[in-house]
């Protein structure tokens, strides 16, 4: 929980390539850096559980301790077992229902295969620029496009043909993603950021990090391969 909710393992990663500088020492970079590995409270969130056995109920009221929120299904949960988690885990009927259980703050999606899905982080206004990387997120099984639109976010100047229509593409077999041209410079637009392919559903023992490649786009046609059978960072 604590490894999903706080970006740890990067955090480890970047504390250990540092070192005392003229400029700065390493705890002053730390407390410089550390802002940009922060992450979400588990407090207030809902943790589903698929399976009340012994592990599954201990885990339930240590996730109750820490203030989440439990839901859970156990298609073979003993009248003894429910009543212990009474009070403690909202049962289900079924795993479906654990899926689609959330707060207002948080909306269930069920993609289907065959599916791209452009994602920026969470800005608070037009013009905000995002430091994080602009998430590609592919759902494999079939051939797919999205057509990404931008414009300046402010003002008429789409009016007059300020604006970008990129396409991407994802053709299965080949496991080939591709993206279209960015004919206009748009400011705070795609062309010039780094971009992170994800392929979502795939066995991570086969797709190691070929499931999380990052691609600067340069506002050109590009086409990047993303055999999820490729092991490696890949990084372009």
């Amino acid at each position: 929980l604590f490894l999903a909710s706080r970006k740890v393992t990067k955090a480890v990663q970047w504390a250990s390539t540092l070192e005392d500088t003229a400029e700065m020492n390493v705890a002053k970079q730390v407390e410089k850096g550390k802002s940009n590995f922060g992450g979400c409270e588990i407090t207030g969130k809902t943790l589903g559980i698929i399976g009340l056995g012994a592990i599954g109920r201990k885990v339930a009221f240590a996730a109750k301790a820490l203030g989440m929120t439990v839901v859970g299904t156990d298609p073979f949960l003993s009248e003894a077992a429910a009543k212990e988690l009474e009070g403690t885990v909202k049962v289900v009927a079924t795993k479906e229902e654990i899926y689609a259980e959330a707060g207002l703050s948080h909306i269930p999606v069920f993609v289907r295969a065959g599916s791209l899905i452009p994602m920026e982080s969470g800005l608070s206004y037009a013009q905000e620029q995002s430091d994080q990387p602009f998430e590609i997120h592919i759902y494999p099984g079939e051939d797919q496009s999205f057509v990404y639109y931008e414009d300046e976010g402010d003002g008429y100047g789409y009016e007059k043909g300020i604006y970008n229509r990129i396409l991407m593409t994802w053709k299965d077999k080949e496991k080939v993603f591709r993206i279209s041209e960015a004919k206009k410079d748009i400011k705070g637009g795609l062309k010039g950021r780094t971009c992170r392919i994800i392929i979502e559903g795939s066995d991570q023992d086969e797709c190691a990090d070929s499931c999380n490649l990052e691609f600067v786009y340069k506002g050109e046609e590009e086409e990047i391969p993303c055999s999820t059978r490729t092991t490696g960072k890949k990084q372009r």
